[in-house]
C-alpha cells in the first residue's frame, strides 16, 4: 500500500503545526474540551495493541503484524494515521460498514494526555 500525496502532505502540515509543541497540543485539547479519545477495533486486534501499541495500517503492514482491518474502504486514504473519535464512538462507522459484526468489536478509551507522551 502506497501513501497518497494528499496523506503525505497532511502529515507534513500536522507535523509543522504540532511537532515538538506540547503547549499547542494542550491548548487545542483545552479549547475543544477534549477529555478522551476513542478508537474501535476488532477484538482479535487487542493482543497486538497491548503488545505492540496502537499502530496505523501502514505500520502494521510494514512491520508484518497480523491484524483485522476495520475500515476496508478507507476513503480518506490516510494509511499512516489512526482513526479516532473525540468524546463518543463513531456510531456512523459502526452502523454503516458492511460485514461488521458489532459483538466482535472493542471500543478503546484513551486519555487525551496520551498525545503528550510522544514526540509528534
Amino acid at each position: 500500500m502506497e501513501l497518497t500525496k494528499y496523506s503525505v502532505k497532511l502529515e507534513e502540515v500536522a507535523n509543522q503545526k504540532f511537532a515538538g509543541n506540547k503547549s499547542k497540543i494542550i491548548e487545542t485539547l483545552n479549547r475543544k474540551n477534549i477529555t478522551n479519545i476513542l478508537h474501535f477495533t476488532h477484538a482479535t486486534n487487542l493482543i497486538s495493541i497491548l503488545t505492540e501499541g496502537l499502530k496505523s495500517i501502514h505500520d502494521l503492514k510494514k512491520e508484518q503484524i497480523p491484524h483485522v482491518v476495520t475500515d476496508l474502504q478507507r476513503f480518506d486514504e490516510i494509511y499512516q494515521g489512526i482513526c479516532c473519535s473525540m468524546a463518543s464512538p463513531n456510531i456512523w462507522m459502526l452502523n454503516n460498514k458492511t460485514g461488521l459484526d458489532i459483538k466482535n468489536y472493542a471500543i478503546l478509551e484513551i486519555s487525551e494526555n496520551t498525545l503528550l507522551l510522544f514526540n509528534i
